[in-house]
């Protein structure tokens, strides 16, 4: 169990200095002139800025700043690339009807938050499903890929 703790913590870290350097860079971007600062500054769950293509591409630009540095972590931790694209569907897509609310309903408060919860809850169950793998079971094989080796019974 600890095992998988500890795995969970990493990604989010990974997640989270992602997220960091993202906010980072959009408010150097903003403070230079060079674009604006989209939903930053905002009040925490605040999604539009009334312009929905801007919204969405700093939603989906965050995404990735987050699935990037998990998936380098994963893929450090020996994972193949087959379970760091699935980590990454499984924190992206529950996300996806926080948003849409968000667009639909701008005054929605604190979807942004909820949005995250769903992230790390569609993390947990992903880990959960393949339990074996985060408590570190095999876990210099992690594509659980049947030994090709027969042995003979005598």
């Amino acid at each position: 169990m600890k095992m998988f703790a500890q795995h969970y913590f990493e990604m989010v870290a990974a997640m989270f200095s992602g997220m960091v350097a993202f906010q980072l860079s959009r408010r150097a971007w903003a403070y230079l002139g060079l674009a604006g600062g989209g939903v930053i500054g905002t009040p925490l769950g605040a999604v539009s800025t009334g312009d929905l293509w801007s919204d969405v591409g700093t939603i989906a630009t965050m995404d990735i700043a987050m699935v990037i540095p998990m998936v380098l972590w994963m893929r450090h931790r020996a994972h193949s690339r087959r379970h760091s694209a699935e980590m990454s569907v499984a924190m992206i897509a529950p996300t996806i009807p926080f948003h849409v609310a968000g667009f639909i309903w701008p005054d929605l408060p604190m979807i942004n938050l909820w949005a995250h919860v769903a992230m790390l809850l569609g993390m947990l169950a992903i880990m959960i499903a393949r339990r074996d793998m985060y408590m570190g079971h095999g876990h210099a094989t992690h594509d659980h890929v049947p030994d090709a080796r027969v042995t003979v019974a005598h």
